[in-house]
């Protein structure tokens, strides 16, 4: 029977020792857990905002065609840039311009835009030198004139913008102007026919708020007037891309900012009173522990004088003494030979000796053991 009985109390120590261990394992990742998951959401929500950066690519092209007038010294109807850039002014017929304008963007952009295409003519002083033929010491004469109407438009969502326009430009038209103009003042000036993109976009996100204007750098053809031999050039755009870049402060939401802080400080106080309570149930299982082995050593060691008995014995009536000392309840024991009674409750462990109007009782209380460390 006492064979069984210790086998029964074994496993079931056995089988507290697995729980827990389970329950600190349970109780550190718990514990941890919520503290770094807290710490991390209380520095997240005082986290001022973050810069956004957005890089975009521009690109403009001008290919042209000079178209020329009937004439007996060129077989082709026109030149083209890849052949020539000097031109003689009087066989100049039309210009046949095709602009190319491309925006590229990292990072999917709302864009609102608009853009339309001017001829612009002047008439400079030239600059000093002999047949310089260049501008340059301030203008006579300048006016622009409406190539195309404008045009505006929205893309969402969008990696890319592709402008392409051709254009018809009566070149002729423009020298006579200049000619007429010079002739009339009897000024020596240098002219200039401009046709150039004006281009106005901005563009905004979610990410980067509210809307942002773009750079642009002019993308234009210009060609000299009133000349009896001239160069056209291709200015102010290079056939390789122009990289620019936009960087917005993104200030973070104040009510997001205000529960990340109050979510995480909640989470890191619900993670330090998890690990106090793994450190109270550590030390009342620890307490438990020397309390069942200190009943366990009496329990073996006076085997052959102690008696387990179910409950408390009936002491009414007698004088109920309480000794200090187990050994103090083996000196009675030895002076009457009687048996030593044992019993347990929730209080702790209960040793006790009777005789007919007298007992002797010695405790061992489980709140002394909380007491120790």
């Amino acid at each position: 029977m006492k064979k069984q009985q210790k086998k029964e109390e074994k496993k079931k120590i056995n089988s507290l020792r697995k729980f827990t261990r389970t329950n600190y394992i349970i109780y550190a990742v718990v514990a941890a857990v919520l503290l770094v998951a807290g710490g991390f959401a209380t520095m997240a929500g005082f986290n001022p905002g973050r810069d956004y950066k957005i890089s975009y690519t521009d690109t403009g092209r001008i290919d042209y065609k000079v178209y020329l007038k009937e004439n007996d010294f060129f077989k082709d109807p026109y030149l083209s840039s890849s052949k020539t850039k000097s031109y003689i002014t009087s066989l100049i017929d039309y210009l046949d311009l095709d602009f190319n304008y491309s925006l590229d963007f990292d990072d999917p952009v709302n864009i609102d835009y608009n853009y339309h295409f001017v001829a612009t003519v002047t008439a400079d002083k030239p600059r000093s030198g002999a047949g310089s033929t260049a501008s340059g010491n301030g203008e006579f004469l300048t006016r622009t004139y409406d190539l195309t109407e404008e045009v505006s438009s929205k893309q969402e969502s969008t990696r890319n913008l592709s402008i392409s326009e051709n254009l018809k430009i009566n070149y002729d038209e423009y020298n006579k102007f200049l000619s007429d103009f010079k002739t009339s003042t009897r000024v020596a000036a240098t002219g200039n026919l401009k046709i150039s993109l004006v281009f106005d976009g901005s563009i905004y996100s979610d990410a980067i708020g509210e809307p942002t204007a773009l750079e642009y750098e002019e993308v234009y053809f210009n060609i000299p007037l009133a000349e009896s031999s001239v160069e056209a050039t291709v200015t102010g755009n290079s056939n390789e891309p122009r990289e620019h870049f936009i960087t917005r402060h993104i200030d973070q939401d104040i009510v997001y900012s205000a529960i990340l802080r109050t979510v995480g400080i909640l989470m890191a106080i619900a993670g330090v009173l998890v690990a106090v309570v793994a450190v109270r149930d550590y030390r009342d299982v620890q307490s438990s522990k020397r309390f069942d082995n200190t009943v366990k050593h009496l329990l073996n060691t006076y085997d052959s004088v102690i008696v387990e008995v179910d409950k408390q014995p009936k002491l009414t009536g007698m004088n109920v003494l309480t000794v200090n000392d187990f050994d103090e309840l083996l000196d009675v024991y030895n002076s009457i030979h009687m048996p030593v009674s044992y019993y347990s409750d929730n209080i702790g462990a209960h040793f006790i000796v009777i005789s007919e109007h007298m007992a002797w009782r010695y405790s061992i209380l489980k709140r002394d053991f909380k007491k120790k460390k």
